[in-house]
């Protein structure tokens, strides 16, 4: 995503029910977890209307060598 961006960036996203606590996605571990989360949402939703708030931060440019 740093490419894309040209920028360092961190992606979170939030649990439904927790209104105060982003979960931060660094590694391909949590990205399955924020993918699995999104499944129990999809199936709950009786109208497929299962929505995952993701949030992308931009982070302080790391000083080149």
């Amino acid at each position: 995503m740093a490419d894309v961006y040209c920028s360092p960036v961190a992606i979170r996203y939030q649990l439904p029910d927790e209104d105060l606590m982003l979960i931060t996605v660094s590694s391909a571990e949590d990205l399955e977890n924020m993918m699995d989360e999104y499944d129990k949402l999809a199936e709950a939703s009786v109208d497929g209307s299962a929505k995952l708030r993701v949030f992308l931060f931009s982070l302080p440019s790391l000083p080149q060598p």
